[in-house]
């Protein structure tokens, strides 16, 4: 009955505003929220309610029972009759939290929902999405010309506003597609720019984004990203590097892969757009190296640039196996590079594979460019990072990024 699933969800929702310092206070000390019960975004309270509710009602269908309908339109009267009072409370706090942070990311504002549609057209270019997860597309099952035109509507986005950067990282597709995009074009020189510099924009000034980036996995085909799947990291770091490698003239890890210029999708031939004959890039280069540079400060990148120090251990994903043999190359080829032409990016980029291959006198992370983003990084052994805190991060996540 309805009296039922109240106490069920009373006796629950009770205990869990209990011991909180904030359940006793007032309910004229919670203030109002205009974004009542929003079914969008749900607080921590309602997700848990919504949950025990669920279970009820499943429970009353095995069990052959019928729960009758509470009448009223107003959801918090309802609450506050079965949850109580204390509930209701620290669920309008929740509320003004919920709200707060959806104000300060600009959800809805025409920025936030246009960066989040440019993303979602990336994502669904280089995705097929099926009940196997996320698997990414053959190049030659991708319109090119798409993914061109949508990171041109993207980039002016994200490079000048902030609502944008964050509707950009509201769903974790698109950067997937990103870090996929260094992979299937690592010789297209035009497409790599545009993705380069939407990472770097998308990053800047912006730690989740930032943070994302460096803790996502992408499988290639013929693995998919499915719900058995766990982000473990590596992915960025190791596309981002090789496609920076090729476009400086060097042969990626595994070679390259040759496919036809013409996909078959639903048994039409689509043109995926033709991409301009292959030439080494540096500028291109350096736009990669900017981006690489920019996710530095990422706690994931700093355990990863650690762990590649380390030798390999049995269950090592493959991205780590790779990295291991392309981080020394690429910290060579990148040390020709400076000798040609001087530059601070390629600088910190040499730095950051330097340290990787145990240099102590490289710097992964220069003075003022901390993992939290602000105030200078602490030294531990003259290289600008503390190797305790980061040997401690490494050891507490060494299962979760190198298996």
């Amino acid at each position: 009955s309805e009296s039922d699933a109240g106490e069920v969800a009373r006796g629950d929702a009770a205990a869990e505003v209990a011991e909180s310092p904030d359940s006793s206070d007032s309910e004229s000390d919670a203030g109002e929220d205009p974004r009542t019960m929003d079914p969008v975004h749900p607080t921590p309270l309602e997700k848990d309610m919504q949950l025990q509710m669920a279970e009820v009602l499943f429970r009353s269908i095995l069990e052959g029972k019928r729960l009758s309908i509470d009448p009223r339109d107003d959801a918090e009267a309802w609450s506050e009759q079965y949850l109580g009072k204390a509930w209701v409370v620290q669920n309008r706090r929740q509320r003004k939290e919920v709200y707060r942070r959806i104000q300060a990311d600009g959800e809805d504002t025409p920025m936030w929902t246009e960066a989040l549609a440019n993303m979602g057209e990336i994502a669904c270019e280089v995705f097929d999405f099926s009940s196997k997860g996320e698997m990414v597309r053959r190049l030659k099952n991708i319109n090119r010309t798409e993914v061109v035109e949508q990171f041109k509507e993207l980039c002016p986005k994200v490079r000048v506003s902030y609502y944008a950067r964050c509707g950009a990282g509201n769903n974790l597709h698109g950067f997937r597609a990103c870090i996929a995009i260094f992979h299937l074009f690592m010789r297209d020189s035009e497409v790599l720019d545009l993705c380069a510099s939407c990472v770097r924009h998308c990053v800047s000034e912006h730690e989740a984004n930032r943070d994302v980036f460096a803790e996502l996995s992408v499988p290639l085909t013929p693995a998919a990203m499915d719900e058995d799947c766990v982000d473990r990291g590596w992915s960025f770091l190791r596309h981002a590097l090789d496609a920076f490698m090729v476009q400086v003239g060097e042969t990626p890890v595994g070679g390259f892969v040759v496919e036809a210029p013409e996909a078959e999708i639903e048994g039409e031939a689509v043109p995926a757009g033709s991409a301009p004959e292959f030439a080494p890039s540096r500028a291109v280069a350096l736009r990669i190296a900017t981006a690489l540079v920019g996710i530095r400060g990422a706690p994931a990148i700093q355990v990863q640039l650690l762990l590649l120090r380390e030798p390999l251990p049995d269950g090592a994903c493959t991205e780590r196996r790779e990295l291991k043999e392309l981080v020394p190359r690429a910290s060579q080829k990148v040390s020709e590079l400076l000798a040609e032409e001087p530059s601070e990016t390629l600088e910190a980029l040499g730095d950051m594979l330097r340290w990787a291959c145990g240099d102590e006198d490289a710097k992964a992370l220069p003075p003022g460019d901390g993992a939290e983003g602000e105030g200078p990084a602490p030294t531990g052994s003259g290289d600008g990072v503390d190797l305790g805190i980061v040997s401690g991060l490494a050891a507490g996540v060494r299962e979760l990024l190198g298996r």
